[in-house]
């Protein structure tokens, strides 16, 4: 996570950087899991409250509708590039061979103010905890005026672990990244607001890639 940084690619302060001084690029798979009620009526007319839940499954489904492509049974990934720094974080969408950026669809930001908790034992780096509040958005208004608009206000919890990986046959210094963000926020389809939603995205440590 970068101090002080506004960014606007999906998820970039949600899931956090990479630390690796020579992978060429890592990949981390992105989980969504979110609930909610949703107003409806019960056979007498009575006003009731409808439970559903929105899963990555439900956002793959509608990058697919606004895509027009089949992201059925696939998968959210996260793609960083640690050897370019000027190069921001994307986000695919993928089934077996096929992906297509959908980095476009997402929008994070991150407040200026976050607690830090490290560790160093024996003065060497470790671990490290960072907690902060962000906004997240997903938005397919832009491609179909009957998308979906999500956007949350979450508590992310990142947390850092230094080891060595063997990247392009070499042992390399890196810092995993794991991240849990619970948030709370609405969801609306084609403009209309169809109810106050909860729940989290999580993303576990990065695999790299040579």
């Amino acid at each position: 996570m970068k101090t002080g940084k506004t960014y606007f690619v999906a998820l970039a302060t949600l899931l956090g950087a990479v630390l690796s001084a020579h992978a060429a690029q890592s990949e981390r798979i992105i989980n969504i899991a979110l609930s909610g009620y949703t107003q409806s009526k019960n056979p007498k007319g009575d006003a009731q409250a409808i439970p559903f839940r929105k899963t990555t499954k439900d956002f793959l489904e509608e990058i697919s509708l606004v895509k027009s492509q089949d992201f059925t049974n696939g998968i959210l990934v996260m793609v960083d590039h640690p050897d370019d720094t000027n190069s921001l974080p994307q986000i695919f969408a993928r089934k077996g061979a096929t992906q297509t950026d959908v980095t476009d669809l997402f929008t994070i930001t991150q407040a200026d103010n976050y607690v830090v908790t490290s560790k160093y034992p024996s003065g060497a780096f470790r671990s490290a905890a960072y907690y902060a509040i962000d906004h997240f958005r997903f938005n397919s208004f832009n491609a179909d005026p009957n998308g979906v608009d999500l956007t949350l206000k979450v508590f992310s919890k990142e947390t850092q672990l230094a080891s060595s990986k063997m990247i392009s046959s070499v042992k390399t210094p890196v810092t995993t990244t794991a991240i849990r963000s619970d948030g709370v926020g609405e969801m609306r389809s084609a403009g209309v607001f169809v109810a106050p939603i909860k729940g989290f995205v999580t993303i576990g440590a990065p695999k790299f890639l040579p």
